[in-house]
């Protein structure tokens, strides 16, 4: 019987990898989005106040950087295998958050849902 990726679970070395590499395309997907969000509507936000579009920017970029943030921490908590500053905090909420998305990323991928969940230590 020939082996296939459902059959066999990867080690699990390699499924942190992955999650790792999914957790990373999810968040700069939904930064992507975020500064898509921002460049559209400033051309119109300009003709309601010359600060709006500064204001929505600042808005972007605090939702960036925490994005970031709490994405870097879960990989830093995987990779050291202990919480980093804040981290374990915002781990649960990291991973509910991305879970849907990091799900249907591996799903275009071709990757199992399975593969892509490494057990988190804490």
């Amino acid at each position: 019987m020939p082996r296939t990726p459902s059959t066999f679970p990867a080690p699990p070395r390699a499924r942190k990898r992955l999650f790792i590499g999914l957790i990373t395309g999810s968040s700069i997907l939904v930064c992507l989005v975020l500064v898509g969000l921002w460049i559209v509507p400033v051309v119109g936000l300009g003709a309601i106040h010359p600060l709006a579009p500064w204001l929505l920017g600042a808005l972007v970029l605090t939702a960036i950087l925490a994005l970031s943030w709490a994405s870097l921490a879960l990989v830093l908590n995987i990779l050291l295998g202990r919480p980093v500053l804040g981290g374990k905090r915002l781990r649960g909420v990291t991973v509910r958050v991305f879970l849907p998305l990091m799900t249907m990323l591996g799903r275009v991928l071709g990757i199992p849902p399975r593969m892509s969940r490494p057990r988190l230590s804490g």
